[in-house]
């Protein structure tokens, strides 16, 4: 009866084994749960910046809604009074998008076909902390700037009150 059971020393280690693999599994498994909050952590701060650019630009186009439509282009085009108040919340070091200086804002204008008022395209480009790649080649080589920074364009029209 002897030979059906296993001997005692054929079983040592046996149990040192199983409590490594199972602190192997539970390793893996910490890991990915950190990893997982790494990620969620980038998205929080990459919708943060979305949002603060959405409301810049909302920002924008309320001002120019509320302006006298005849002037709209000279004060909020490039250069104008309204404009550079503007951008420079936007780039503002520490209040503003981060380096949204390096590359700035950009409003463009656009007559409607009907002649009435004109459509405002308005285009913020950021850099999250962290993400300062303007020395990579496929940066400096990319005109957009759609491989290093963030972009984010409205159209809004202006300058009519009837609409497109």
């Amino acid at each position: 009866m002897n030979t059906l059971r296993p001997s005692r020393r054929a079983q040592d280690g046996a149990f040192l084994l199983e409590a490594l693999i199972a602190i192997l599994v539970f390793s893996f498994g910490v890991l990915g749960i950190v990893g997982l909050q790494a990620r969620a952590l980038k998205a929080v701060g990459d919708a943060q910046y979305r949002g603060e650019a959405a409301f810049y630009a909302e920002t924008l186009a309320g001002r120019m809604w509320a302006h006298d439509p005849t002037d709209v282009q000279n004060y909020f085009g490039a250069g104008g009074a309204g404009f550079n108040a503007w951008s420079g919340q936007i780039t503002a070091a520490g209040s503003g998008l981060p380096r949204a200086s390096i590359n700035p804002p950009t409003v463009a204008f656009t007559a409607l076909n009907s002649g009435n008022g004109m459509m405002a395209t308005i285009t913020i480009y950021w850099q999250a902390p962290g993400e300062e790649r303007d020395q990579e080649p496929a940066c400096q080589a990319d005109a957009t700037l759609l491989k290093c920074y963030h972009k984010y364009i409205t159209d809004a029209v202006v300058g009519s009150n009837t609409g497109a």
